[in-house]
């Protein structure tokens, strides 16, 4: 099937952009993108006024000053993290051991998983969350991610072979996706799930950021089926060039307990997590998400 001209423009100017970024040392690297963020406030005016418009719901209390900084580090946050995953395939062991601090990772996770143990990695969208895939393959926790088909099929390719070299193994959102997944749980692999986006369906309700919203139970589900712990905790960053993880002990699914009350008690405390994680460090949540939590989807 031929390709329209304007996806292979866009492919074209993607892998300009790896090229660039790549070439360039890290810390420069990273100044170029603090630039691109600048213009792209400059441009998509409108998404910065929603972000900011988000950010004062969250925290009222906070001054307009405060809000466009949480809004101005935030958009820079995600740029440094679109650069950081065009130069993926280029990170050593040794990079992401100088880069990134594992913090309690070892006592509040490793301890806790036998080898070869299949988990689940509940995270939110703060920091560069695609580091964490990146950082538990190397530890010795493949990885593997459900990511959503882009329309344009020649950056869709791009962008996953450029996660697969980071060693992270890409699902499809497809008709086999549940399948997939279990059978990866099971072969010892961990499920990187971001579950902090508005739903487009039923979900599981909870409490987060000091509203009722409804967040997808596949964390729970997908643990209790593969009998496998669910490892909740949170990436940020530490200036421009250092990431640090947090977690809490493992949680299991409680096999006594009803599905659905299952899924609601694992989830509430991930929004717990996430609401406390977000609050101290509101600057490095994803505030520009599309699928933005706190929005009730369409009937």
């Amino acid at each position: 099937m031929a390709v329209r001209l304007r996806y292979r423009v866009e492919y074209a100017l993607l892998r300009g952009s790896a090229a660039f970024f790549n070439a360039l040392p890290y810390p420069v690297a990273l100044a170029v993108g603090a630039c691109f963020a600048r213009l792209i406030s400059l441009v998509a005016r409108s998404r910065v006024r929603e972000a900011r418009r988000r950010i004062a719901e969250v925290f009222p209390d906070k001054s307009a000053r405060a809000v466009r900084r949480i809004a101005r580090i935030s958009l820079r946050n995600v740029v440094f993290s679109v650069v950081e995953s065009l130069r993926f395939p280029r990170m050593t062991r040794e990079w992401v051991e100088r880069h990134l601090d594992v913090g309690n990772f070892p006592e509040m996770v490793e301890a806790h998983l036998t080898e070869g143990q299949g988990a689940v990695f509940a995270i939110p969208h703060m920091g560069n969350w695609e580091m964490s895939g990146l950082a538990a393959g190397q530890r010795g926790h493949p990885m593997f991610m459900l990511v959503g088909r882009q329309r344009n099929p020649l950056a869709d390719d791009f962008m996953n072979r450029t996660r697969a070299a980071t060693g992270v193994t890409v699902v499809s959102r497809d008709k086999n996706v549940a399948r997939n997944i279990l059978h990866y749980l099971r072969q010892g692999k961990t499920f990187g799930i971001l579950p902090d986006v508005r739903m487009p369906g039923d979900g599981v309700q909870v409490r987060f950021l000091g509203r009722d919203v409804e967040l997808p139970g596949g964390i729970a589900l997908f643990a209790r089926r593969a009998n496998v712990p669910i490892c909740i905790g949170y990436v940020r960053r530490i200036g421009w060039t250092r990431h640090q993880w947090h977690f809490i002990p493992p949680v299991w699914s409680d096999p006594t307990l009803d599905k659905r009350e299952d899924e609601k008690r694992i989830l509430q405390l991930a929004a717990d997590v996430y609401t406390e994680a977000i609050r101290e460090h509101p600057e490095q949540y994803f505030w520009y998400n599309k699928r933005w939590v706190l929005e009730p989807r369409k009937k």
